[in-house]
């Protein structure tokens, strides 16, 4: 018969043996998650699953640099007979032909196998091109920040490709200060010239941050627009939909102007807005088209050209005809000095009949 204190031991020594399966099972668990099970010909295969998702797939014109980084976080994931398969399923078009046509992608994938890659998938540029495009490079319109930074580190790497991490940074961060167009950018840099490229990035950032935040404000919006816009239609009071008379006697009727709804004035007072001047009541000048106004200089120059084309017409008949009136006057008078010389009759006849040959019968004696 078992004594007391023995019974009592059994459960306390169980009590280790169950943990211990409690333990080994959570383990096994904990594996079976990063290996699945496949059938092949009726054998069981164990295969582990990358845990590292694969990158967007490569092709020409895209960051080789990103995507390199994220390629080896892959690959190294993956077994070394899967690596040659695994690195082709990660380029397409043109330059999975490339890389296929240059044997490039071989067992087992080293460094060398990306550096091959990328002299064959990227354009070819000089060292000494991209340190004078670095050099050249400024912000351009529009541009942020964290862009124009980006494509700083870009020609620094391949310009530069001696530099340390430190003397890099030193270099982008002179570069950043000297190629910023922003005009509240540049004020910040003079006033505040920063020590680091995080603590000049930090100050760009907030005051491109500002600058969005004060340019998305109307600078015609009143203070009580958005009070207006919030209240209800009884929250003011509402004004005649006819003109107001005055009592007066003979006083005129004023006029409901015409609202604009981008004019402060009239969106706080409406209708009862009699003398903004911006609510005229008055069309704008309608504006000519093109044709139009070729067409009426056309006219007009027509017109001109006609009126003094009549003028010099009329000037020129008008002294043509004094011109030979004035020769007509000076052949009678000649014709009439030469007739008094003569003294017989019979050469003053030879004379008149001689002048009504020449006249053509027009006697002018």
């Amino acid at each position: 018969m078992p004594k007391p204190n023995e019974k009592s031991e059994e459960p306390e020594a169980s009590q280790p043996a169950c943990q211990q399966r409690s333990v080994l099972g959570r383990l096994l668990d904990t594996l079976s998650s990063f290996f699945t099970p496949s059938v092949d010909q009726g054998a069981v295969q164990v295969t582990t699953s990358p845990p590292v998702p694969p990158p967007a797939k490569f092709n020409i014109g895209d960051d080789f640099r990103s995507w390199e980084l994220l390629a080896q976080r892959y690959i190294q994931n993956v077994p070394k007979h899967r690596q040659p398969d695994a690195l082709l399923s990660l380029l397409s078009g043109e330059a999975l032909s490339i890389a296929v046509e240059n044997n490039i992608v071989t067992e087992p994938v080293t460094d060398h196998t990306f550096a091959r890659l990328k002299s064959v998938l990227t354009p070819r540029t000089l060292a000494v091109e991209s340190a004078r495009a670095f050099h050249e490079r400024r912000q351009l319109e529009g541009e942020n920040i964290t862009t124009y930074l980006r494509q700083l580190k870009r020609l620094a790497i391949s310009g530069f490709p001696q530099d340390t991490v430190a003397e890099r940074e030193i270099r982008l961060l002179d570069r950043l200060v000297e190629g910023v167009t922003n005009r509240e950018i540049r004020k910040c840099f003079l006033l505040n010239p920063p020590r680091s490229l995080s603590t000049a990035v930090d100050v760009a950032t907030r005051c491109e941050d500002v600058r969005g935040v004060l340019s998305s404000d109307s600078p015609n919006q009143p203070y009580y627009h958005t009070a207006l816009a919030r209240g209800g239609p009884n929250n003011r009071r509402r004004a005649p939909s006819r003109g107001y008379r005055s009592r007066v006697v003979g006083h005129p009727r004023w006029p409901i102007p015409l609202r604009r709804e981008d004019c402060p004035y009239c969106q706080r007072f409406g209708n009862a807005a009699r003398t903004c001047g911006h609510n005229d009541r008055r069309p704008p000048p309608r504006a000519m088209p093109v044709d139009s106004i070729w067409d009426a200089l056309g006219r007009t120059l027509e017109n001109a050209g006609n009126s003094l084309a009549e003028r010099i017409t009329s000037e020129v008949e008008r002294k043509t005809q004094a011109m030979s009136d004035q020769l007509n006057t000076s052949i009678d008078d000649a014709i009439r000095r030469a007739w008094t010389r003569f003294k017989s009759w019979t050469a003053k006849q030879i004379f008149r009949n001689w002048m009504m040959f020449v006249s053509r019968g027009r006697i002018i004696i």
